[in-house]
């Protein structure tokens, strides 16, 4: 959904490359839509959906965000794996009856310490992970209030909503799984130049956050292909 920053996509391509990079999407066939300009393609097409990071705020709804929203709602019908991440999930969150405002604390950035709830330990999503884990953060919006179908599956001390499911094949995550340890350093150094955040010293970041990132989208790519094996 839109774009990073010019300087970022120059340095480390766009939402849509660090999830490719991320995945290493080898033996993947991978389509790439923008929901702003691109027609939203039918759900049944698809063995497994990532609702992306973006520029966009989900405080601002508008006739695009409203048609992505009912779009969340046919993959949910249709039983699609869907993975929404920072945008992803505070979208999704509103396609389902929950709130979505801006970050009482102001914009969370660098690595935050997550803690994953009994519910999230038992989660296929953090299979092969301790039950405190390191993740990339950069967001200034917040989910305040799950959908009434939700299950909280993660939490961190300033924002409780890290990450939650809905049924068996939508899950959302706050963090950024897909940011490398230098797409972080892009982000730092963009939001700094353009007055957005206070620069940070350095080691802001945890080198453990990257792997930990790759783990969470292996066990999501893992979970669809299982699914697409049994339904076919």
């Amino acid at each position: 959904t839109g774009s990073t920053y010019p300087e970022v996509v120059n340095a480390a391509g766009d939402y849509d490359r660090w999830f490719l990079t991320a995945l290493n999407a080898k033996n993947l066939v991978v389509t790439v839509v923008d929901s702003l300009v691109d027609q939203l393609p039918e759900p049944r097409l698809f063995d497994a959906m990532i609702l992306t990071g973006s520029s966009c705020s989900a405080t601002e709804m508008n006739p695009l965000l409203d048609a992505f929203c009912g779009w969340i709602r046919r993959l949910a019908d249709a039983d699609v794996p869907t993975l929404g991440v920072c945008f992803g999930h505070q979208i999704m969150a509103k396609a389902f009856g929950g709130c979505v405002q801006r970050h009482a604390m102001g914009r969370q950035f660098g690595t935050v310490v997550v803690t994953a709830t009994d519910a999230g330990r038992r989660d296929f999503l953090f299979n092969d992970l301790d039950e405190t884990f390191d993740v990339h953060s950069c967001h200034e919006d917040v989910c305040t209030q799950l959908p009434e179908n939700a299950t909280l599956l993660a939490s961190s001390p300033k924002t409780i909503n890290q990450s939650f499911a809905i049924g068996k094949f939508l899950r959302a995550v706050q963090f950024h799984p897909e940011a490398s340890t230098s797409i972080i350093s892009q982000l730092h150094d963009s939001l700094v130049a353009r007055g957005q955040l206070a620069r940070r010293e350095p080691g802001f970041q945890s080198a453990a956050a990257e792997s930990i990132g790759k783990r969470i989208l292996a066990n999501f790519i893992q979970f669809a292909m299982q699914t697409r094996h049994h339904a076919h």
